[in-house]
């Protein structure tokens, strides 16, 4: 037999230790002392609790927990003192197990598998094996037996035969061998393979006398149901879209009012910026007609269009009743459309009464030739309604309406463009009533060829 304490069963493999040229090896540092009660930290030792289904396995608990930690130690300082302590803690088991109503044959099996289980973890050490444990084991001190690696499977078998009776019992010494008992496996070949085999046949016993587990952690994870209906239910759905609608609208517009007073502002000074006038295209000089020294005569004005007799011939009605007016410059001939009852106030509809003038006008634009721009202006009276958010929209829309009016009448529609002005080109001063009505007006402006405006 193998002195080496460590040995496997069945191991013939000897530990050779290869000597050391030169002398002996230091001595290995000395292994911190153990704790032991003494040095314990003081204070009040609190019970656990008693959980799980098996009350007699909840008894043991104390027991158990104290065997865990025997296994891996490699020495231990009071070896005696052990012993006693796992006495006492055995005897307050059977205080335990009395108290939940177990017969004294099953009180006997659960004892004797607590002893059996913490004498095999202490022999099973360096330490306790060269201790006196063995002849003054726990089974001897309450069952007169030193047998326990055979007893146990054979009081096992034997528990297995009523589970109705004694399904405690079977479940404890089930948790025994979880927890490190060996017992004559110790010594088998393929031992602990088999004891694999044993304890797994074991739980699908326990399973099978137990049914099936719960899976849930917790049984009542889901919160009381708190008896209120959810806002969907006590408020229809269509009622909370239509809020939500006019809500969105609203913002909508006051942001579309506030965009449009910047817009007024960054308008008026743009229309501020030079050039404010029509640019006049290039002329070339005329030849110099006096000697150099004396001082050029400005050129003489061009000549007055053909079509502006034209067009004055043949609006001379509406331009008697005040309802249009004929002009030119050096680029373009302008028929200026009043807006006193043209459009409504704050509206872009035509009048009815209106659309026989623009209808006139169209066919006089037919016989000419040039592009046409329709412009619409307004007062500096700032005007913010959802339609129109200022004036700028308001005159942009009276354009578009009245060049496309115009352009029904027009053999060629391509010719004809609208533009809004806003109050950017007065002709009037805005400070009164007659100055904001002459502002309020349309130009429909005839370009002459080879000019722009």
């Amino acid at each position: 037999m193998s002195d080496d304490p460590f040995a496997e069963p069945q191991d013939n493999d000897r530990t050779v230790i290869r000597p050391r040229p030169g002398g002996r090896a230091p001595a290995a540092p000395q292994p911190m002392p153990m704790m032991t009660a003494a040095a314990m930290p003081a204070g009040p030792v609190v019970p656990l609790p008693v959980i799980g289904v098996n009350p007699l396995a909840a008894a043991a608990a104390p027991v158990m927990a104290a065997a865990i930690r025997l296994l891996g130690r490699f020495q231990h300082p009071q070896p005696d003192q052990l012993r006693r302590s796992m006495i006492e803690a055995v005897r307050e088991f059977e205080r335990r197990a009395l108290a939940t109503g177990l017969d004294t044959q099953s009180l006997r099996a659960a004892r004797y598998a607590l002893c059996a289980t913490i004498d095999d973890m202490v022999l099973s050490t360096p330490w306790g094996a060269n201790s006196p444990w063995s002849q003054q084991s726990l089974t001897s001190v309450f069952h007169n037996e030193v047998a326990g690696g055979e007893r146990f499977f054979d009081i096992l078998k034997q528990m297995e035969e009523d589970p109705a009776r004694h399904g405690q019992v079977v479940e404890l010494m089930y948790l025994c061998l979880s927890l490190g008992f060996v017992g004559r496996y110790r010594v088998q070949q393929r031992g602990l393979a088999s004891l694999t085999e044993f304890r797994d046949a074991l739980y699908r016993v326990i399973r099978q006398r137990r049914g099936e587990f719960e899976r849930e952690l917790s049984v009542r994870w889901q919160g009381i149901p708190a008896g209120q209906r959810p806002l969907s239910q006590r408020v229809p759905l269509w009622l909370i879209g239509t809020v939500t609608a006019l809500l969105l609208g609203f913002i909508y517009l006051g942001f579309n009012f506030s965009l449009a007073g910047d817009a007024d502002a960054v308008a008026a000074r743009y229309a501020q910026l030079p050039p404010s006038g029509p640019l006049l295209a290039p002329r070339p000089a005329p030849a110099p007609s006096v000697p150099p020294a004396a001082q050029p005569q400005p050129p003489p004005p061009p000549p007055p269009s053909a079509a502006l007799p034209r067009l004055r011939a043949f609006l001379a009605p509406e331009i008697r009743q005040g309802l249009v007016e004929v002009l030119e410059d050096a680029q373009a001939t302008t028929i200026r459309l009043a807006g006193r009852n043209m459009f409504g106030l704050g509206n872009a509809t035509v009048n009815a009464a209106s659309v026989p003038l623009l209808e006139r006008v169209a066919l006089a634009l037919n016989d000419e030739t040039g592009a046409v721009l329709v412009t619409g202006h307004s007062d500096s009276s700032p005007i913010r309604t959802a339609r129109f958010p200022s004036n700028w929209h308001l005159s942009q829309e009276r354009a578009e309406t009245v060049a496309r009016l115009i352009a029904g009448k027009l053999t060629d529609r391509s010719r004809i463009r609208s533009e809004g002005k806003a109050d950017s080109q007065p002709i009037a001063s805005n400070d009164t009533a007659e100055g904001r009505q002459a502002n309020r007006r349309t130009d429909v402006i005839l370009v002459k060829a080879g000019d722009s405006q």
